[in-house]
């Protein structure tokens, strides 16, 4: 049973604005102490603005589902994640009502109340959609039915849409204005300063306890409307989505925006006019898309007739959300974070037969290189003329050409140009960190090894910078800012290049910050070129990485034998090599690059074939 909705859209940029003239202490007023200590964790890494624009919004909208009246404190609501990932509503303590200016607590709860919340981020704009059900006493898992209620709801929070008629309807662009749902307006607690400010620059939306009824069913298109003049509103699935009118214009996918043979736009982007807005549009059920006629031309052909364009489902939902975006790349799977333990449980061996001969077999080995970023081929033989690894290497893409060739030998050699041509031990590193564009993935193939020791072993570099944020933010932080050089100037060669320790995915959806590479090669490391800095804090930070990774149990040890081959994401798996005596025998790897590009070109295109 609904008991009450409440729905909220906050202006980011106004919000922006608001923080750069207030201490950081006044905007954490309306949080929870445990949203206090995750403000603090994000605050490093740049996520402050979007933590604080979703808090607010979905605070506010909470606020008008249970009702002012209730004397409902924003530090009293808690916005926690369920175990699918999805947010919720945690409702804390007694609520508290003004008595003659003083604050008084009524309705003690015993246990705290959850409601659902749905988070949606359109342009400027943080939307937030509440629904307060019956006293909460079963799982926070939600009905679909629940689901696309939530979706509804918040479709009308974020637009007063009306329905197309079945044929197109000419767009006559007045704005539309959302409605409260009762005549009397619900008093707002007393705010000041900053709070007050928060509320001013929040953008009223009605609340409704009405029954709300379901979407269209999933995989079809809703209603379709023009808003403001610049945006195109479609119900996707339930819940109404902002394309806007030049980015429309610019995604045509017809045969004369995109050449069929070509796969390529016959365009600018800045040929699509500032103004352009649709004429006419509207839903076709019978092609499941959406139909557009412009207004204008493009500047690039002022006497072409006005476009039509036509946007299938599929597109639309592509580019509904960065996560959609995500997924319909095949970004979206999360790292497995591995140590020792986890690696001798889910290490992979493929049979080199089955690898080359089997697109099946390869793609297991892509996934596992996308999710563990370390996969193991055995069964491909010691014949260096039959150009094994090279084979191997290419069944992915193409090899990475390097100043060490298309291939390279790892043995030991007398007056080594490189540490790894040696019989010494070689400590855990990247390679190729001084190229402006190191490889993605590393193959080494084992021709020979008849040594005593030589063993190698392998730890996640993501593992060790996942547990430094948790353990200690500034010190992640600062791996994240602070550059280090690398460079290679030896035997007529002089590399360089400078980058941080842990680079992050600018465009990484969700609150976390997502780790998108790693660079630790401390063979090649030249003089810190700037310590103007906090290089001292730095070096802290380095430290605790460098330690947390040379733990026994996040090393995963293993020696390779004649015939087997190792395969691993050089910008996060890394790799090293225990010393071994040259007089005992022979060791003989022989290696090759592939660029991360060709990884992912290959992952996406199987990964459409069997996923």
């Amino acid at each position: 049973m609904i008991r009450g909705i409440g729905t909220q859209i906050v202006n980011v940029p106004k919000l922006a604005a608001r923080l750069t003239s207030v201490l950081p202490s006044s905007t954490e007023k309306y949080l929870h102490p445990k949203e206090r200590a995750q403000l603090m964790e994000v605050r490093p890494n740049g996520g402050e603005l979007k933590f604080l624009a979703t808090h607010w919004a979905a605070k506010q909208a909470c606020w008008k589902a249970f009702g002012s009246q209730k004397g409902l404190g924003l530090d009293q609501i808690e916005m926690l994640h369920r175990e699918d990932g999805g947010p919720v509503l945690r409702i804390h303590g007694a609520r508290r009502v003004e008595e003659e200016g003083n604050v008084v607590e009524a309705e003690k709860m015993d246990t705290p109340e959850e409601a659902s919340v749905t988070i949606s981020h359109d342009g400027d704009y943080v939307v937030a959609f509440v629904m307060r059900q019956a006293p909460f006493n079963t799982s926070l898992a939600t009905s679909t039915a629940q689901s696309l209620t939530r979706r509804r709801a918040m479709a009308d929070a974020r637009a007063a849409l009306k329905t197309s008629p079945p044929h197109i309807a000419p767009v006559t662009g007045r704005r539309q204005h959302s409605t409260c749902s009762s005549s009397e307006k619900p008093k707002k607690p007393a705010a000041r300063g900053f709070l007050r400010e928060l509320i001013n620059i929040t953008v009223s939306t009605h609340e409704d306890t009405r029954p709300i009824s379901t979407g269209p069913e999933l995989g079809k298109l809703g209603n379709a409307t023009a808003f403001k003049g610049k945006t195109i509103m479609v119900n996707i699935d339930g819940e109404t989505v902002g394309y806007d009118n030049v980015w429309l214009r610019d995604a045509c996918p017809c045969p004369r925006c995109v050449d069929p043979s070509t796969r390529q736009k016959t365009f600018e982007t800045s040929d699509v006019p500032e103004t352009i807005r649709p004429r006419a549009l509207r839903i076709s059920p019978k092609k499941n898309g959406l139909e557009v006629i412009w207004d204008q031309s493009l500047r690039s052909q002022p006497d072409k007739d006005i476009h039509n364009s036509f946007y299938p489902y599929d597109l639309l939902k592509q580019y509904s959300s960065p996560a959609e975006t995500a997924a319909a790349r095949h970004n979206s799977e999360s790292p497995v974070l591995w140590d020792k333990a986890m690696m001798e449980d889910a290490v992979l061996w493929v049979e080199y037969k089955d690898y080359m001969n089997n697109d099946q077999a390869l793609f297991t080995v892509l996934k596992q290189l996308q999710e563990y970023g370390l996969a193991f081929i055995r069964g491909m033989g010691t014949d260096d003329e039959a150009k094994l690894i090279e084979r191997a290497a290419e069944r992915i893409g193409e090899l990475k050409q390097t100043f060490y060739g298309r291939t390279w030998n790892v043995k030991s050699i007398p007056n080594s140009k490189n540490v790894a041509y040696t019989s010494l031990n070689l400590g855990l590193h990247m390679d190729l960190l001084y190229f402006e564009s190191p490889p993605g993935l590393q193959f080494l193939h084992c021709l020979r090894n008849s040594v005593t020791g030589g063993s190698s072993y392998f730890v996640d570099s993501f593992r060790a910078a996942h547990a430094l944020r948790m353990d200690n933010p500034m010190a992640f932080g600062a791996l994240t800012k602070t550059p280090v050089t690398f460079h290679y100037k030896n035997d007529g060669r002089h590399f360089h290049y400078t980058r941080p320790t842990i680079v992050l995915d600018p465009y990484a959806v969700g609150p976390d910050p997502v780790i998108d590479h790693v660079n630790y090669s401390p063979p090649f490391q030249a003089p810190f070129e700037n310590i103007n800095w906090n290089f001292r804090g730095f070096h802290s930070a380095l430290r605790s990485f460098a330690d947390y990774m040379a733990r026994p149990e996040q090393v995963y040890e293993m020696t390779l034998k004649e015939g087997e081959c190792v395969v691993f994401q050089n910008r996060r798996v890394l790799h090293a090599r225990r010393e071994f005596d040259a007089a005992s025998g022979q060791r003989w790897l022989k290696g090759a690059y592939v660029d991360i590009d060709a990884f992912r070109d290959k992952y996406r295109v199987l990964s459409e074939k069997f996923t």
